[in-house]
């Protein structure tokens, strides 16, 4: 049966040298249907002394939490394929090394309209995750929830309450935002789905105006602080930004040298490679 720390009673004093979080880790092994060894519990909760201090702290890293998960039955599914918004999914997963069962359904074909995945989506979109009992829909929010979960010390998103991590979002909305829904978004409905959304020149140029401002801010930061949007590390935020400048491209919409030198660092990795084979549909 699972085991829980309840409360440290008398060994309170003795438990100082172990933190709140390592006792809320050891929960997370339980939810991820992981047993330490019988040693592991008692130490912590029969006999907790300084000189463990060491092993129980590499014992309950993030890294083992991660591993705990990644082997032990969570069955992942990912609906969709065939767009760069369900690419991104299936990036992050990639990145991760996950496995997954694939439903590559894609939009406007009338899969997405089923009973079965209105039940799941009643949005009807994809991607969408499966996650055991656990459904999330939303490219940004599939990739951090990803990232997060799975991803131990990856880097793939930044620690919470750091600035870091502050900045992490900062790009993920300006990508999700500035670049997919109010510009990429309104050319492809106008220009490239026109005849399911009409024709309507003066929106697509406006669009393209306004994604050609908005991207110059990448490409500053990525000048000043690159190689990646973050910095140093390749995160979630590049998975989001790098399938907006793929778009764009396939939109003819110049982009700068520093951009395309960035987009080519990004899908030359391996994990890009192999997602943007998983989602083409069959």
């Amino acid at each position: 049966m699972p085991y829980h720390v309840t409360g440290f009673s008398d060994n309170e004093t003795a438990m100082s040298d172990y933190s709140v979080r390592k006792m809320k880790r050891r929960n997370e092994f339980n939810r991820a249907g992981f047993k330490p060894p019988i040693f592991w519990l008692f130490l912590l909760t029969v006999q907790p002394n300084k000189r463990y201090s060491e092993e129980l702290k590499t014992w309950f890293s993030e890294d083992v939490v991660m591993a705990a998960k990644k082997q032990n039955g969570h069955h992942l599914t990912l609906w969709g394929a065939g767009t760069p918004r369900t690419l991104r999914a299936h990036w992050i997963l990639h990145e991760l090394g996950l496995e997954y069962e694939k439903r590559p359904i894609g939009p406007r074909t009338g899969e997405t309209q089923t009973p079965e995945f209105t039940n799941l989506n009643p949005s009807q979109k994809v991607p969408l995750l499966q996650d055991e009992m656990m459904t999330l829909s939303e490219s940004a929010a599939i990739v951090t929830y990803l990232a997060e979960t799975y991803g131990g010390s990856e880097g793939l998103v930044p620690p919470v309450s750091t600035r870091e991590r502050a900045h992490y979002y900062q790009w993920c909305f300006f990508a999700m935002m500035e670049l997919d829904a109010h510009t990429l978004y309104v050319i492809r409905k106008h220009k490239v789905l026109e005849e399911i959304y009409g024709e309507a020149t003066n929106a697509v140029r406006a669009a393209q105006e306004g994604f050609e401002k908005q991207v110059s801010v990448a490409d500053q930061r990525l000048a000043s602080g690159g190689p990646f949007i973050l910095g140093e590390t390749f995160t979630g935020a590049d998975i989001l930004l790098t399938t907006c400048l793929t778009s764009a491209d396939r939109y003819k919409i110049p982009l700068a040298d520093n951009l395309r030198d960035y987009m080519e660092r990004t899908t030359a990795r391996e994990a890009y490679r192999l997602a943007f084979a998983a989602n083409q549909k069959p």
